[in-house]
């Protein structure tokens, strides 16, 4: 079952204690993701998505089970060694956008590279060709407080993507956009996708209409799967 999913999560446990006080967000999670699906996670506040996010892309350790991705047992991982893994195989999107602010777009985009140990001239190269699937060329030198939010997502899309990533792990990555610009990204997504088959997508969301741009649907109530349900993907 490991080696036929790009993402499999088996009996995983995670609690946070705070004093005595002691609180369970995943009990017992099962979850498998084939490689190249996109999945969408629904639930309301609280309900263990950003968790399960985390535990997914090596951000957390599960307090029990095993998390498998790409055939590596992660949650044995060191924390060095989850770096790593990181940087090699996945890429991030997050509501909140995490530009830095002294950098250029264009820098912020090649960074990414430049910590995987890319050399700077095929950093800034590829980071340039991102940038223009973003259609963000006229921006490159711009820094994140002269962006529209959009564009600061965009940008964050482009980082996210800098070193090929098998898995792209995305938390409400329309949350602070209005209806337009959060199409907008959505699309950009849908035509990543159709240019990389084979990456696989997990999304955090509270919009249920985003489900249309899924092959699946999963729900989350308390740390667990209570709904499942395949789709096909409809896209824009």
């Amino acid at each position: 079952m490991e080696n036929e999913n790009m993402i499999y999560l088996r009996d995983v446990e995670r609690t946070y204690r705070t004093g005595e006080v002691a609180l369970t967000v995943l009990q017992h999670l099962d979850f498998a993701l084939p490689r190249g699906q996109w999945c969408c996670v629904f639930g309301a506040s609280g309900s263990g998505k950003t968790t399960l996010l985390n535990v997914m892309g090596t951000l957390e350790a599960p307090d029990a089970g095993s998390v498998v991705i790409d055939g590596c047992d992660v949650s044995r991982f060191s924390r060095q060694e989850a770096a790593r893994f990181r940087r090699e195989k996945l890429g991030f999107v997050f509501q909140a956008y995490h530009l830095l602010p002294e950098f250029t777009v264009l820098e912020n985009v090649a960074l990414a590279g430049k910590l995987a140990g890319m050399p700077h001239r095929a950093a800034v190269t590829r980071a340039k060709e991102l940038l223009a699937q973003m259609q963000l060329v006229e921006r490159i030198d711009h820094r994140p407080s002269e962006l529209s939010g959009g564009e600061q997502q965009r940008t964050a899309i482009a980082r996210a993507l800098m070193n090929r990533p098998k898995i792209l792990l995305a938390d409400e990555p329309t949350g602070n956009l209005d209806e337009k610009t959060g199409l907008a990204i959505l699309q950009l997504l849908v035509d990543l996708r159709k240019r990389e088959p084979d990456m696989s997508i997990v999304m955090i969301t509270h919009n249920r209409d985003l489900a249309c741009f899924a092959d699946r649907v999963v729900t989350l109530s308390g740390g667990k799967l209570v709904e499942e349900k395949e789709k096909s993907p409809d896209g824009l």
